[in-house]
């Protein structure tokens, strides 16, 4: 159970209201607060990028920031939320994003669902 805390703890991204939203990351990843549209496809290329991994095509989005290279986290938690306009968040750290596109069908893709 404290292993799934741990992991769950390093960090959160929601995708919702055509919007991507940061519920929570360490301070090794950094998100600026901005209003920089993000295409849907790029979403799981932010998600390797904040992990230290490299992604095939460059992604040039103002929105990460590059962190502490030897603090990265070890796990991201996605979670996609269908049907619901917006979430009622609790005000404070969280930050979002626009979508460009439709996030759902890749999803959905790669889960099989």
């Amino acid at each position: 159970m404290a292993v799934l805390v741990a992991l769950l703890s390093l960090l959160v991204a929601g995708v919702l209201g055509n919007e991507f939203s940061i519920l929570r990351s360490p301070g090794s990843v950094v998100f600026r607060d901005g209003n920089w549209p993000i295409p849907g496809e790029r979403i799981p290329d932010v998600a390797a990028l904040s992990m230290g991994f490299s992604v095939k095509e460059d992604l040039s989005w103002p929105g990460l920031a590059v962190g502490n290279l030897f603090h990265r986290p070890q796990a991201t938690v996605m979670v996609l939320v269908k049907g619901v306009d917006r979430l009622a968040l609790p005000p404070g750290s969280i930050i979002s994003y626009p979508l460009q596109d439709n996030f759902t069908s890749l999803f959905c893709k790669e889960t099989g669902g």
